[in-house]
């Protein structure tokens, strides 16, 4: 996301939600907090799938980290923050993660 954030010609330490003086990379935060319900739910259907934390469901958990979103999308969301806030444009683009 943060390739993405500077490839729309933004930096992703100037977060609009997201402040840390430690974190360099508070927009990245801020414009993957849409992507959160998606981990939410696959670690719910991770809990009732399985009893205890097993390795079986730390390793599905950490495959979350490894999913295929495409760049072009992580692009295209940037993008649409980027003219959003040249207030030339007043929609977010978010792929579709269904």
């Amino acid at each position: 996301m943060a390739r993405a954030i500077m490839g729309a010609g933004l930096l992703p330490s100037i977060g609009i939600f997201h402040r840390n003086y430690y974190n360099s990379f508070t927009l990245a935060d801020d414009l993957m907090e849409p992507y959160r319900p998606f981990i939410d739910e696959t670690a719910y259907h991770l809990y009732e799938k399985y009893s205890a934390i097993t390795d079986a469901v730390k390793s599905a958990f950490a495959g979350l980290f490894y999913s295929s979103i495409s760049f072009d999308a992580l692009s295209s969301s940037a993008h649409s923050v980027a003219i959003a806030l040249l207030k030339e444009g007043n929609s977010l683009f978010y792929p579709d993660l269904a």
